[in-house]
């Protein structure tokens, strides 16, 4: 049996762009999802901000189904400079050495 949408659907939160776990949460609630893919580099880089994240993200009702982080040199912001700058690449292979 195929699991609802709302079950197998989560928001990166690059997208929304939160300032901290509170903005995340109301934004989540705003578009109705309670699962996320967590951009882990704030939470590494302002644990004043988002050193609770956890806990108020689970009181919240929110599951976290993924980590994501950045690479120094990685560009997102077209698919071009995804194909030229980023870490997975269709049709790519390096042979370790």
């Amino acid at each position: 049996m195929t699991r609802p949408l709302s079950e197998r659907l989560a928001v990166c939160t690059w997208s929304l762009q939160p300032s901290g776990p509170a903005d995340l949460i109301r934004d989540l609630a705003t578009v109705g999802l309670n699962r996320v893919q967590l951009a882990l580099d704030p939470l590494r880089e302002h644990p004043e901000t988002w050193g609770n994240a956890q806990d108020d993200l689970a009181r919240a009702g929110v599951r976290v189904v993924s980590g994501m982080f950045g690479t120094v040199g990685e560009d997102y912001s077209t698919l071009d400079s995804i194909r030229r700058t980023g870490g997975v690449v269709p049709g790519t292979r390096t042979t370790p050495r």
